[in-house]
């Protein structure tokens, strides 16, 4: 092939080249401008429904989804946001690589943990409150007389009062991240730790709930 020949041939390649890659993006849905891990974390499968009445398996569901979504939300892995999280030097780090504060990281992680509980509000995979009751009147530690007496009361009374939505929304919005995130050495640890300690969060809702509608009655029964 001449020299000619050659100047022409290596533009022309190229252009095939490119051409051909952007042909087999396009083909796989290559449309996207997000990041290849952000698109990872924003297309992954939400975690299965939880299929029984126990608020821990509830709370833990609602970790898992909620970090998935925390890291589409900031653009980053969930598997880069689970190694970073525990430890705020690397939060601090990963945080100032997406281009936003720690606190607007956590802020994020809340933010994803609240769509996760929207998510199974909305898809009706939350049990009435008053199937917890018993989780609940264990936790809260009540005289046998208090948990007698919230037993007495209809299923549906119960659950006008404390709708689990409502609840674990309010759970998530006090509980605070980075004092859990401060006491683990590590991600394995992360989700064990958080999903009981929005667990508890709810307990203390439900307890202040019960308690501001009890009135007098709620010293008696041990709401107070």
């Amino acid at each position: 092939m001449s020299a000619r020949a050659r100047t022409f041939a290596l533009p022309a390649l190229a252009v095939v080249l490119v051409a051909a890659v952007l042909g087999v993006q396009l083909a796989s849905g290559g449309t996207s401008y997000l990041p290849a891990a952000a698109a990872s974390a924003c297309s992954a499968q939400a975690p299965a429904l939880p299929g029984q009445d126990d608020l821990d398996a509830i709370t833990q569901t609602i970790v898992v989804d909620g970090v998935r979504r925390a890291a589409c939300r900031l653009g980053t892995s969930r598997e880069r946001l689970l190694v970073a999280l525990p430890s705020s030097r690397d939060r601090a780090a990963l945080a100032r690589d997406l281009g936003v504060t720690d606190a607007a990281l956590l802020e994020e992680l809340r933010s994803g943990l609240l769509e996760a509980v929207a998510r199974l509000d909305s898809e009706h995979a939350l049990p009435p409150v008053s199937s917890l009751l018993d989780d609940f009147a264990a936790r809260l530690g009540l005289p046998q007389l208090a948990v007698s007496a919230i037993r007495q009361i209809p299923a549906d009374v119960v659950d006008d009062l404390l709708p689990t939505g409502d609840v674990l929304r309010r759970a998530v919005t006090t509980v605070d991240l980075a004092k859990v995130l401060d006491g683990i050495d590590d991600s394995s640890q992360l989700e064990r730790a958080l999903a009981p300690a929005i667990s508890d969060a709810a307990i203390a809702e439900a307890r202040e709930r019960l308690s501001e509608r009890a009135g007098a009655l709620g010293g008696l029964l041990g709401l107070g």
